[in-house]
């Protein structure tokens, strides 16, 4: 008698419902070679092939209840496995930056970088890109508004984040007015006065904040 060949929706269907882990083991076997192909072509690294076709599983596994057994098993899996080889990037609040509220500044927008240095610039806002093995990604994220005028700030508050290195030095001086004593995280009382003394309460309808400056 001919062997009945169980469907890979059935055995998807059958792991999602009673975790079957051999029905499982069976879908692996059957289709490991064509995600690694799969992956292979795109990402053109054996290593990271492997790697893609590890973390597409998961997303298997994680997604097998919201399998359409109507579909075709193999488009649905090769969409695993390119989502997984493909990076998506978003960033938002490029040109509108999020609105500071009570004379706050306006927050700062977020940028993206695959492998960052001089002369290289971000990445657009929107892209779907290939992520090679040895690449370095860098997301810089965005700030939110801020919340009353910063030259009012609580020189205490300012320090802390300078300390805990959510602000550089030279942002707390120019857009909070409060001076650091010189290689420490310290307010200089008198020469922070001064300085507020001299420099404009008022909001800015435009972020001064530009990528690169803290």
């Amino acid at each position: 008698m001919p062997v009945q060949t169980t469907s890979d929706a059935d055995l998807l269907q059958r792991f999602a419902q009673t975790c079957d882990r051999d029905a499982l083991d069976t879908l692996f076997t059957r289709h490991s070679g064509f995600a690694f192909r799969t992956a292979l072509l795109i990402l053109r690294n054996p290593a990271a092939a492997e790697e893609a076709v590890q973390e597409a599983c998961l997303d298997l596994i994680q997604g097998a209840g919201t399998y359409d057994p109507e579909r075709p098993f193999l488009p649905w899996l090769k969409t695993l496995v390119a989502r997984a080889a493909l990076e998506q990037v978003r960033s938002d609040r490029r040109r509108f930056l999020p609105w500071g509220l009570c004379g706050g500044r306006p927050g700062t927008p977020s940028w993206n970088y695959v492998n960052p240095g001089d002369g290289v610039a971000p990445l657009n806002s929107k892209i779907t890109m290939t992520i090679r093995a040895g690449d370095l990604y860098r997301h810089v994220t965005g700030g939110g508004g801020g919340f009353g005028p910063p030259r009012r700030r609580d020189p205490a508050l300012v320090a802390a984040d300078v300390r805990n290195e959510k602000l550089s030095p030279v942002l707390a001086e120019r857009e909070y007015g409060i001076v650091l004593r010189p290689g420490t995280a310290e307010v200089d009382g008198e020469a922070t006065a001064r300085l507020r003394a001299g420099l404009a309460t008022a909001s800015s309808p435009t972020s001064p904040w530009r990528e690169g400056s803290a």
